[in-house]
């Protein structure tokens, strides 16, 4: 995996504090960049591996392109096209929901489900490392932190929430 430069606020503001939304901009796109590599390696982008994961985790559950869209917060357009591409790449395919014969149930290929497991193991691995160093404890008041964050952004990733 290729070193990239990361710009610190300080390469464009004159402020002696650190910038902290910039500081965690930067971290989201390494662990995005961490996790896109891996999830290369057996033949995902992110975006598909989540979605198999999710359809893989929710296998006794009609999963469908809706279903995708709202769990995943993206457009209708865009889990469109995921969805095209997956097929494509023979990750997923699409059957009639007997109930109503609309929508179309995803499942995954045998394909999909063999390089599953294995890029899930692998970012676990990588979430490890990347958490080296932090106790339990600083990881819930980071978790604490970081819900208090999306409640004022007007998001929540806590569905008890």
């Amino acid at each position: 995996m290729e070193d990239t430069a990361i710009l610190k606020a300080s390469d464009f503001l004159n402020e002696d504090e650190p910038l902290l939304s910039f500081m965690l901009g930067n971290i989201r796109n390494a662990i995005v960049n961490r996790a896109n590599h891996i999830a290369g390696q057996y033949g995902f982008t992110l975006r598909q591996f989540l979605v198999v994961s999710y359809i893989d985790r929710h296998a006794g559950e009609v999963v469908t392109q809706k279903t995708l869209e709202d769990h995943m917060h993206l457009s209708n357009p865009t889990i469109t096209v995921l969805i095209q591409n997956m097929m494509k790449k023979d990750l997923i395919h699409r059957v009639k929901v007997p109930e109503d014969g609309r929508k179309y149930q995803l499942l995954l290929t045998a394909k999909a489900k063999e390089n599953c497991d294995q890029c899930c193991t692998a970012m676990l691995r990588d979430d490890e490392l990347i958490y080296t160093g932090v106790t339990e404890e600083e990881k819930q008041q980071l978790l604490s932190i970081l819900q208090k964050l999306e409640s004022n952004l007007g998001y929540s990733s806590n569905p008890d929430a």
